[in-house]
């Protein structure tokens, strides 16, 4: 259920967090297929928001919000336990940058929670995301890996 995504509550197994997704959406919802590939499969997870940089004042939004990153390119927001947004991911070409360049569009069911979404994608570690703008007077997302447990 969209409306109680989260439940920072443990479970027997696990210290971490007990989240039920979004897997009501197909995971072909966007694709036939996976669209990201080694190394970067690192990028799936559910990261916790830590830091939002840049932008004009240097902290546009609070970093109270997860951000899940699934197979075959679908992404999405959870804040207050709730599924804020969701998405796909779109590669997007960016010749002179090493960083993979991609957009999380919107689906068009959803209210876009953030904006701005076309990042750099820097991985640190197992642990560490970096949401990176392009350029100037744009916000920056840095995450941080949270462990979960899935209830079906």
């Amino acid at each position: 259920n969209c409306d109680e995504a989260l439940d920072e509550t443990a479970d027997d197994t696990d210290d971490g967090i007990v989240y039920n997704g979004f897997d009501e959406l197909p995971i072909d919802n966007y694709y036939p297929s996976e669209i990201i590939y080694e190394p970067y499969l690192n990028v799936y997870g559910f990261w916790r928001c830590y830091q939002v940089s840049g932008g004009w004042t240097g902290n546009s939004y609070d970093p109270d919000f997860y951000f899940e990153i699934k197979s075959y390119g679908i992404w999405g927001v959870i804040q207050n336990d709730t599924l804020q947004d969701f998405g796909k991911i779109e590669i997007l070409e960016h010749l002179w940058h090493s960083a993979p360049f991609y957009r999380f569009k919107s689906d068009d069911t959803t209210n876009i929670f953030l904006y701005d979404l076309e990042k750099y994608v820097y991985l640190y570690g197992q642990d560490t995301l970096v949401l990176e703008a392009p350029c100037c007077d744009r916000d920056n997302y840095h995450f941080v890996r949270e462990v979960i447990a899935h209830i079906h």
